[in-house]
């Protein structure tokens, strides 16, 4: 996996016949190669890139523009954005994707800001900028406008010619406070007001390459939502407690074998909160009242055998907002019903009425991650457990107590617990995985790419 980070924004350029056709809209396109494809956050630097249309712009072969008149062109216009925190060093390329028959690239003209206009046949790699420097919490804008030279000739009629604006670059840490974008405006070389800061890591570079090699495996003090980190829990087994449970069995989950975390918050205090990339192998069951009672309070029991000593602060199991985890009060497992509606208004949590507490990290995992769907270590998609109950009300002779999850396609489920149903009550049972999700401490170093394939690392110094 290497540092190289892309975005790529497309443009369609056509020349039909006598006239040339450049169409766009405004939008930001995504694509990375051999980075984490489902971040847009990157541990070297985190960039932005929109496309804002000019319009259609339509120009005749028959009348070729010249250099004179290049002001009159409608650009069309980036905006790179950089909201990481490092610099980023990178190219801007016109890369042709005509299928066939194409316009000889000589008579091709580009021009960047108020660079001097060049034919795309003089741009090595088809870069029509190159090292544009940005810094972090930074913005730039570049115009670029491509036009027919007035030196076409009668041959490159009937052909073609479209392409796509694509964005290559790297990122590094930097000694400047600011950097003036102005090889936009002149013809100055940004790059050579770049330099690596040593100081950051300790490493001895003396380019922005060498930085990102170095980088790559050792990078420091920053982490962003949706990263991968590698954790080992401390404990290696567990079995549970048929008395909290109201199982018939105890069961035996391996915390260490949940060790790929993903971040899913980042807080005020520096401490991290991050979710398990898979649950466990092993399912947890719970029964009747009893299970039902301990039910929110017990998961986080089990989540807390996930945490690592030296690196986590603290843990909670996946939807637990500060539900009553230990219900005490038994007044309402009776019959008739009682209450006389589903988990809501009308219930109480404290008494076992249920409740929807769960939202907060239901819908905080599938933002950030994109998904709430899980697997077991090595295996396919599996159901877990979400820290909330429900109460669920049919009929004054009909109704349940039920222990909420995530099944495979990561909608919620219910599964019962305990319910009462015609003549008399009746206990269930069911198992699902566990998904925990634990603190990292304030103050940790972090050092690794953040991806799934080179997940961040963390360390105490």
């Amino acid at each position: 996996m290497d540092s190289k980070k892309r975005l790529i924004v497309t443009s369609v350029i056509s020349i039909i016949l006598v006239s040339i056709l450049m169409i766009g809209s405004t939008y930001s396109l995504f694509n990375s190669t051999d980075v984490d494809q489902e971040a847009n956050v990157y541990k070297l630097g985190s960039l932005v890139v929109t496309v804002e249309d000019a319009g259609n712009v339509t120009l005749d072969v028959s009348r070729p523009i010249s250099n004179q008149r290049i002001p009159t062109i409608t650009p069309y216009r980036i905006t790179v954005k950089n909201s990481g925190t490092v610099a980023y060093k990178f190219n801007v390329i016109l890369e042709p994707t005509t299928a066939t028959d194409e316009i000889n690239h000589q008579f091709i003209m580009t021009k960047v800001g108020k660079l001097d206009p060049k034919q795309l046949s003089d741009c090595s790699n088809n870069i029509i900028k190159s090292d544009i420097i940005l810094l972090p919490k930074t913005s730039v804008d570049i115009d670029v406008r491509v036009w027919i030279s007035e030196a076409v000739q009668n041959t490159e009629i009937n052909k073609s010619f479209s392409a796509r604006l694509k964005i290559d670059g790297i990122a590094a840490y930097s000694t400047t406070d600011s950097i003036d974008n102005g090889a936009l405006v002149a013809n100055d070389v940004i790059a050579s007001r770049f330099s690596y800061d040593n100081s950051k890591t300790g490493l001895n570079c003396s380019d922005v390459q060498c930085a990102i090699d170095a980088l790559a495996e050792n990078v420091s003090g920053m982490i962003s939502l949706g990263d991968y980190v590698s954790l080992t829990p401390t404990k290696s087994s567990y079995s549970t407690d048929t008395t909290m449970t109201g199982y018939t069995s105890s069961q035996t989950i391996y915390p260490k074998e949940l060790n790929l975390w993903r971040v899913i918050r980042i807080n005020d205090d520096g401490t991290v909160e991050m979710i398990s990339e898979h649950v466990s192998s092993t399912d947890v069951y719970f029964k009747g009242q009893t299970g039902y009672q301990n039910f929110v309070g017990y998961l986080n029991v089990l989540a807390s055998q996930y945490e690592n000593s030296t690196y986590t602060v603290s843990s909670r199991h996946f939807g637990y907002n500060g539900q009553t985890e230990y219900i005490t009060d038994t007044s309402k497992f009776t019959n008739p019903a009682p209450w006389t509606s589903s988990t809501g208004s009308s219930t109480v949590e404290s008494q076992g009425g249920g409740d929807e507490l769960y939202t907060t990290d239901y819908d905080l995992v599938n933002t950030v991650l994109g998904t709430r769907v899980a697997t077991k270590p090595g295996s396919s998609s599996s159901d877990y457990w979400m820290a909330s109950r429900y109460y669920y009300y049919s009929s004054s002779t009909n109704y349940k107590w039920r222990g909420r999850g995530l099944g495979t396609s990561g909608s919620y489920a219910n599964s019962i617990l305990y319910s009462y149903n015609s003549s008399g009550f009746a206990t269930g049972s069911n198992g699902n995985s566990l998904r925990p999700i634990v603190v990292l401490k304030s103050g940790l170093k972090y050092s690794g790419m953040g991806t799934k394939e080179s997940p961040l690392k963390v360390s105490t110094k």
